[in-house]
C-alpha cells in the first residue's frame, strides 16, 4: 500500500484543477510530501493527502489522478 501512497503523490498534483465538497472550485499550487495547497476565489487552504483525495473532499476530472485514488482505494479495502 506505501508504494501505492507514493504513486499518487507523484501524479503531478499541481496545477490540478479540484472541486471541494464545502469551498468548491480550486487549482492546487503547491505540494509539499504530506500535504497540498489549493488556491480558491476566497483564499488558499492546505490539506492532507492522501486523505483529501481517498475520502472524496476534493474531486478532479482527471482521468490519470482518479485511476491512482481508485487504485489506492481498492488496496485499502483489502
Amino acid at each position: 500500500m506505501e508504494h501505492r501512497r507514493g504513486a499518487l503523490l507523484d501524479v503531478g498534483l499541481v496545477g490540478l484543477a479540484v472541486t471541494h465538497k464545502v469551498f468548491g472550485a480550486g487549482t492546487v499550487i503547491g505540494k509539499e510530501s504530506t500535504a497540498i495547497t489549493v488556491t480558491f476565489d476566497f483564499g488558499d487552504k492546505r490539506f492532507l493527502l492522501p486523505s483529501v483525495l481517498i475520502d472524496s473532499f476534493l474531486t478532479t476530472a482527471d482521468e490519470r489522478v482518479n485511476r491512482e485514488i481508485a487504485q489506492y482505494r481498492d488496496l485499502g479495502s483489502l
